[in-house]
């Protein structure tokens, strides 16, 4: 392969009758991109060489195969302390069998690593080192249904981890052990119901979003989980799928930082849950529209009720907002109907809004719900 000097990417993808990769591939000194994903390589025939590659940017590995060593290649263990792939920007393990011992006490090392792809794997923790990829901002661990527990390992930068189907989950940034929690990154937890019911779907919304306002109010802020409480923050709720606030002449003020929303809805009707959220001027016409969208994946055989909360910052909404008398706002939710093409309000059970400002960040308590009488699984 050394007369492949300039080769930015291979992608050998699906080529299942590939056993062994060469040596040489240290070779690839402008390689940018190796996809593995369905080779049939066996984890120790996987060449230490690939830690050489010291250009990569994109690693991206899934087949079902147990490729515990492949975390201790990454990181040049038992090579030169130069060797690692220390340019990786995103790394894909999908599907790894990669169990606790699977992470080097290195793995720190990976300091461009900004897209993290874990998940289906087969680990019960994370190791206390990620916290040091600094520039980590997206970590998916989707479908690691041995995952206990998370928390003070994720780095502190983190702006989305996605967490659905991790049945085994009930610790994610406990409230009752983190209230000065300073990681306020969003997160997709769609089917977590040990989750949902050991440590609250508000409890764990809001310790997100309360460190999320204290740290980056500036930023868009989404979370999705089981549950069936309608938060008692919420200074306007209704259990239609839509809300018309009325506002306060003086609403638009320099201490106003944004819209809070959630939205309760039924069982999740499809594969494809789409819920958006319309922001409209009421009054002449449809003045203004922002839609918000929020897409994961179901699972058949989980029809749980689900909360959306979400937070829009004031700086991403169109100037014109900001400068316009608006005497009421209207605030409407759907979802995608079972043919995942048409929008429909029946899933809608409850929704609510407010208005942030700096001044109501400290009053948010994670720990106050108001509990109605729907049962929690459908």
């Amino acid at each position: 392969m050394g007369s492949l000097k300039s080769l930015k990417v291979l992608n050998l993808e699906g080529c299942v009758s590939l056993t062994n990769l060469p040596e040489d591939l240290r070779l690839l000194n402008s390689l940018e991109e190796l996809n593995l994903r369905g080779i049939s390589v066996e984890d120790r025939d996987l060449p230490s060489s690939i830690a050489l590659l010291e250009n990569l940017k994109t690693l991206s590995c899934c087949g079902g195969r147990q490729w515990n060593n492949m975390m201790n290649i990454i990181v040049g263990r038992g090579l030169s302390s130069s060797a690692g792939l220390f340019s990786l920007k995103k790394l894909e393990l999908v599907s790894c069998g990669l169990g606790n011992g699977a992470f080097p006490e290195n793995f720190g090392c990976l300091v461009s690593l900004e897209y993290l792809n874990l998940s289906n794997n087969d680990f019960s923790h994370l190791p206390v080192s990620l916290n040091k990829l600094s520039k980590l901002r997206f970590i998916d661990l989707s479908y690691c249904r041995d995952l206990e527990l998370l928390g003070p390992e994720l780095p502190p930068g983190l702006k989305w981890v996605g967490l659905s189907y991790c049945v085994s989950l009930d610790k994610f940034l406990d409230p009752l052990m983190n209230e000065q929690c300073s990681l306020g990154c969003s997160a997709t937890c769609m089917g977590c119901l040990k989750l949902a019911t050991r440590q609250g779907s508000d409890r764990t919304a809001f310790t997100l979003l309360k460190a999320h306002l204290r740290n980056r109010p500036s930023e868009r802020f989404n979370i999705l989980l089981p549950g069936n409480e309608i938060p008692s923050w919420f200074t306007r709720t209704s259990f239609e799928p839509s809300i018309n606030l009325q506002l306060d002449p003086n609403w638009c003020n320099s201490k106003w930082m944004g819209f809070a929303l959630f939205c309760w809805c039924a069982l999740i009707p499809s594969p494809i849950f789409e819920c958006f959220v319309l922001i409209q001027e009421v009054g002449r016409g449809f003045g203004l529209t922002n839609t918000y969208q929020c897409d994961v994946v179901s699972a058949v055989g989980s029809p749980a009720d689900h909360l959306w909360l979400l937070y829009v910052p004031l700086n991403i909404i169109k100037g014109e907002w900001q400068n316009n008398n608006f005497s009421q706002l209207k605030f409407s939710f759907q979802t995608k109907d079972l043919d995942g093409k048409t929008f429909t309000k029946k899933y809608i059970r409850s929704c609510g809004v407010r208005l942030v400002y700096e001044q109501d960040i400290e009053a948010m308590n994670p720990i106050s719900s108001k509990r109605i009488e729907y049962p929690f699984e459908g």
